[in-house]
């Protein structure tokens, strides 16, 4: 029996799949778009009546491959992105984050990264954006740094009780910087403070003169997945600087979250939309 879906001939003559090409164009006029496109930009990009690209834009979403963001513009989604990366967890995080990287660049003027959270519990730097300014943080990407004496380590090592981490930790504690917490009871205080608190910072601890301030990032059950941190010169990004950075950070993270959970806006009707 002839399959009832609708078929044209390709350029090669094979037949191909009417509504794949009009979502694969959905896709395609979504990724053309740094900051995501409007239902209505979508569908007028695409070239398709705007009940066709609602139908399709609905499923999409449905299956991730789309996600709304607040401003009700729309991005490929995490599921797309996992696919285009091999199901590598580090090159989706890297993908989904990138956006809201470049703005927390933008929004602190100091430098940013994504340390993503391996299988087993390593930590790897995978992403570092750096602001137009002369004084800037190294290049922290692909390198091991303690634990104890960096901002991204203690938040990670704010999970464990104080069992496990004794376990976990390289003893004795060694001393990078001036300020590097070698005792245990003191790091033991601190990491309490980064549990209560839900961020954690590191000044002139990892390096002389250097400053960092690291929030958290949780997958869709609850886990760490992935850490964002803002770091710069100690004298510049100070105390002050840092808690207007905090929120900005947050949001970050927060938008990350959003995109690995697959949520967008809350559900308007598109229907009610006016396509014009």
């Amino acid at each position: 029996m002839r399959d009832s879906i609708n078929l044209r001939e390709g350029s090669q003559g094979l037949k191909l799949n009417q509504s794949v090409q009009k979502a694969v164009a959905i896709l395609r006029a979504a990724a053309s778009q740094p900051g995501g496109d409007t239902a209505s930009g979508l569908a007028r990009r695409a070239q398709l009546p705007w009940a066709t690209a609602v139908r399709l834009i609905r499923t999409l979403e449905h299956e991730r491959f789309l996600l709304r963001l607040p401003n009700d513009r729309y991005v490929p989604g995490f599921e797309l992105i996992w696919l285009a990366n091999n199901g590598s967890a580090s090159g989706a995080l890297t993908a989904l984050a990138t956006g809201p990287l470049e703005r927390l660049v933008e929004q602190v003027g100091e430098t940013v990264n994504l340390t993503v959270v391996l299988p087993g519990g390593q930590l790897e730097v995978v992403t570092q954006i750096d602001p137009p300014r002369l004084m800037r943080s190294a290049n922290y990407i692909g390198r091991w740094y303690p634990e104890h004496a960096s901002s991204i380590g203690k938040l990670f090592l704010a999970q464990y009780e104080d069992e496990r981490l004794v376990k976990v930790l390289r003893l004795p504690l060694e001393r990078y910087a001036s300020a590097t917490i070698v005792d245990l009871d003191d790091l033991t205080a601190e990491l309490a403070r980064v549990r209560r608190d839900g961020y954690s910072t590191a000044v002139d601890e990892l390096e002389e003169g250097l400053a960092a301030l690291s929030v958290g990032v949780a997958g869709p059950d609850g886990d760490l997945v992935a850490i964002v941190s803002a770091s710069g010169p100690s004298s510049r990004f100070d105390e002050t600087k840092r808690n207007k950075a905090l929120p900005l950070v947050r949001d970050a993270v927060a938008a990350i979250e959003q995109a690995l959970a697959g949520e967008g806006a809350d559900e308007p009707s598109l229907a009610r939309r006016d396509p014009a």
